[in-house]
């Protein structure tokens, strides 16, 4: 809701799509989708000293589903809703950086025996990585996240 009313208040009317309500839609498609996204991994996050397979089967699933829509998308447009920035790509920038925080987390993970859930996401999501890191590096982008993803970068890029 915030994110939306900042776009509406803006003097960039791309972001929230404008006067085009199929794209106002869409947008509020990835935002709802992100959303749900979100609180699977909060969780995740959350639980990862009493992390169980129940958790990590779950959060993994929404992981997926979660980023197979994000990468369909970007196989057909620049960005998430056509060819403009909008508040569904700056969500997600912001909200899957966090969810690569499970990185911090390796070792306890593996001590349960499992895997981190993104330990393939350059590979199995291209078309997700490049769009995260291409923004992350934009200048109004990197302005606010300063060094939150250098860290995987030095790991990954």
């Amino acid at each position: 809701s915030i994110l939306r009313e900042v776009a509406r208040l803006s003097g960039h009317k791309t972001l929230y799509g404008g006067n085009d309500v199929h794209l106002k839609s869409r947008i509020d498609s990835f935002l709802d989708a992100n959303l749900v996204f979100s609180r699977e991994f909060q969780v995740y996050i959350l639980e990862l000293e009493d992390l169980n397979k129940y958790t990590h089967s779950r959060t993994s699933s929404a992981y997926r589903f979660y980023l197979d829509g994000v990468e369909a998308s970007l196989s057909k447009n620049d960005y998430l809703v056509g060819d403009n920035l909008t508040i569904a790509d700056i969500s997600f920038v912001c909200e899957f950086a966090q969810f690569l925080r499970e990185g911090h987390y390796e070792s306890e993970i593996k001590k349960k025996g499992l895997d981190l859930i993104s330990k393939d996401f350059k590979e199995d999501y291209p078309l997700c990585f490049n769009h995260l890191f291409t923004l992350s590096a934009k200048e109004k982008f990197a302005s606010v996240m300063g060094a939150y993803l250098d860290w995987y970068k030095e790991k990954h890029l």
